[in-house]
């Protein structure tokens, strides 16, 4: 499992008490499956997000093209490092040709926590993967192939240096599908009762939900307050056709269901606790909510 703290510096920011956290991942860019209008409106969607924060959920690329197929077949068959050298070669100039100039204008734009690794990932002889060259390239996190565990600590301007408000984030790619979404749900829902965390996000099965699970606490204020906040899970979507036209598909061969394309938005928001009915003198807290 990987842990990371990542702090958000909000100087550059107008508005300081909301935040939206838009996760992407399964693009698998290289199949025909691969949508860029749908993904083109996802970019569209960060540039015009309020203080967006981004995080990769896995399968950016599809490197089992049938051109990388049959010279791997054939490198694997005759043990030529060779060969799989000159294959890894052509992946990376693929991942710099095609994966990157998609994944720059989100990076650019919004405050990226990391890339998580998928199933979709090409090995390289080094000990790496394609995940961590594109992070490599991008210069942002790595965030392994299992799970990760990420606090975010918000730095708001105007407030003490050493203070800042912070929320924590379980994700992962995801293992394993049913045909129904309930199971996905299901699982989500079990995680969320062994990780103390606000927000768990799952890729892989392209599924598209959030849920909100309000958890009720009182404040350390004297006298005690009775707060409300939400506890976030979510399977985060896909930029993948489930069928086409013209082109027999793994998840037509394996009758799958089809999943409607697209991403989900989390608004991180800033609040305060009421004080003798003031909510401006009250202490700041985080509040997470799908809309």
């Amino acid at each position: 499992m990987e842990i990371k703290e990542i702090s958000l510096k909000t100087e550059k920011y107008a508005q300081k008490s909301h935040f939206t956290l838009l996760p992407f991942g399964d693009l698998q860019v290289g199949s025909p499956l691969f949508s860029r209008e749908v993904w083109d409106r996802y970019v569209g969607a960060v540039k015009g997000a309020q203080n967006p924060i981004t995080i990769g959920m896995g399968d950016y690329s599809d490197h089992f093209r049938p051109s990388v197929q049959e010279r791997l077949t054939s490198a694997i068959r005759g043990y030529d490092k060779e060969s799989l050298r000159s294959i890894q070669d052509m992946h990376r100039d693929f991942i710099d040709k095609k994966v990157l100039p998609l994944l720059k204008p989100v990076i650019e734009n919004s405050s990226c926590l990391g890339l998580l690794a998928g199933h979709h990932d090409m090995d390289y002889n080094n000990g790496t993967n394609s995940t961590q060259y594109l992070c490599d390239r991008l210069n942002i996190p790595y965030l392994g192939r299992g799970e990760a565990l990420v606090r975010v600590n918000l730095c708001l301007s105007g407030t003490n240096p050493h203070k800042s408000l912070n929320f924590d984030i379980f994700a992962t790619h995801g293992e394993g599908g049913g045909a129904a979404v309930g199971g996905a749900i299901r699982k989500l829902q079990t995680l969320l009762s062994h990780f103390d965390v606000d927000v768990i996000l799952r890729g892989h099965s392209c599924d598209r939900f959030v849920f909100a699970e309000p958890r009720y606490s009182l404040t350390r204020t004297h006298p005690p307050r009775l707060r409300c906040k939400n506890r976030i899970i979510a399977n985060t979507g896909g930029f993948s056709e489930s069928r086409i036209e013209k082109v027999t598909t793994y998840v037509e061969q394996a009758n799958m269901s089809p999943k409607a394309m697209g991403w989900v938005e989390l608004h991180i928001r800033v609040k305060r606790d009421a004080k003798d009915g003031k909510t401006s003198r009250g202490t700041q807290y985080i509040d997470i909510w799908d809309k």
